[in-house]
């Protein structure tokens, strides 16, 4: 439809397309590419936000793109593709059914992500050992053999103290370490500092519970996390994550079946949007707009617009 003297009318698509067109090129070429923004949705497919984004960069020539799964992905990718190359969850969750420790934080699987909270309770059931981690007595808590009832804000202190029990304690897997890891004496030297009696009265948990949950983590494996936006929309977010991916890596919990870190989204496509490049900073496959390849424009015939573009807030200011 579109509005003609105040009303609006009904046209044809032929009509209304030619007449988006016209005033989006009227726009671009009167005020510049950067004039314009585009918005995608981490509930729309994959081809929908990589053809929006291609649209913004290739026929408007800006980078002006974005949509939601920045706001709440963009810690958990930035946290994991900075240890482990990429930022996608590490399981499936057809592996929760392996998992002999299930540890929850940032997330009410029950109420935000039923499936994967019926898969846990079924988990179990089964005879898996579940922690979790939250301010709130979340329904999964009363299932928990662990459930450590922190103060918000304090993830990242916990999760060192932790860490800094399963060193100590000589729970570690060294010889996963010792393959696979760089810079263990520098992280245990870092960690020396948050034993549970000094961290406990900062996140207002009993030491004793901290390391009860560290050491049901670090002996009873596969060990798996699943996080969701209690971690990451928060102005700790990335350090957080990164806490998970180095716990799991710590006990030898990446790579294997049961284990892993694996974030439970906001949208039921966040990952898939991210990915097609419906980001101000990266193009699709999370390649950075600053380093993009020259195989982008040679499939893409197009030169692409070298300016960083504008996230949400931004175009809004």
């Amino acid at each position: 439809m579109l509005r003609k003297g105040g009303e609006w009318e009904v046209v044809s698509w032929e009509e209304a397309i030619e007449f988006v067109a016209s005033r989006l090129t009227e726009l671009r070429d009167r005020h510049g590419p950067d004039s314009i923004g585009i918005l995608g949705s981490s509930r729309a497919p994959n081809e929908d936000n990589y053809i929006a984004q291609k649209f913004a960069r290739v026929v408007l020539g800006t980078n002006n793109v974005d949509c939601c799964a920045r706001v709440c992905h963009a810690p958990t990718a930035a946290a994991m593709k900075s240890i482990l190359g990429t930022g996608a969850a590490t399981n499936s969750y057809d592996d929760i059914e392996r998992a002999a420790t299930i540890l929850v934080i940032g997330s009410n699987p029950s109420v935000n992500h039923p499936v994967v909270g019926e898969r846990i309770k079924q988990a179990k059931l089964r005879g898996a050992n579940l922690i979790v981690i939250d301010p709130k007595a979340i329904e999964l808590a009363k299932y928990a053999d662990v459930h450590v009832q922190l103060r918000p804000g304090t993830n990242v202190p916990l999760l060192n103290s932790m860490m800094h029990v399963i060193l100590e304690e000589g729970l570690e897997d060294s010889e996963y370490l010792n393959r696979r890891i760089d810079g263990v004496e520098e992280f245990r030297e870092f960690v020396r500092d948050y034993a549970p009696e000094k961290v406990g009265p900062i996140c207002g948990v009993c030491p004793s519970t901290i390391r009860e949950a560290a050491r049901l983590y670090a002996t009873a494996r596969p060990s798996m996390s699943v996080h969701g936006l209690g971690m990451t929309e928060h102005l700790q977010g990335t350090e957080g994550v990164q806490c998970l991916v180095n716990l799991a890596l710590l006990t030898g919990n990446i790579g294997v079946e049961g284990g892993g870190v694996n974030p439970l989204r906001g949208q039921n496509n966040v990952q898939g949007s991210a990915h097609m490049g419906c980001e101000p900073s990266n193009l699709t496959g999370h390649v950075a707009v600053s380093s993009a390849p020259a195989a982008f424009l040679e499939r893409w015939g197009r030169p692409l617009p070298e300016v960083q573009g504008l996230n949400l807030m931004q175009m809004l200011d």
